[in-house]
């Protein structure tokens, strides 16, 4: 059981770290791959671009210093 305030998000977090696909593959059985998964790189993000995440569609607006860091390394 959750107490109120203890810091915790009550809800389940959509993405976790990791490759994002860019178009989910539902099969009939866990572990069967009908096709070749493509993924997100990192010249598909990129600020103000719509990216799709399971079906919605997700604008990227903003990201952390270490981030634009990176991008710009990059």
């Amino acid at each position: 059981m959750r107490e109120q305030n203890n810091g915790k998000d009550p809800y389940p977090k959509m993405l976790k770290r990791g490759k994002l696909p860019k178009e989910p593959v539902f099969t009939h059985c866990p572990g069967m791959k009908m096709k070749k998964d493509e993924y997100y790189e990192p010249k598909d993000i990129s600020l103000g671009n719509m990216v799709k995440i399971f079906g919605r569609e997700c604008l990227v607006y903003n990201c952390d210093d270490f981030t634009k860091l990176w991008y710009k390394e990059k």
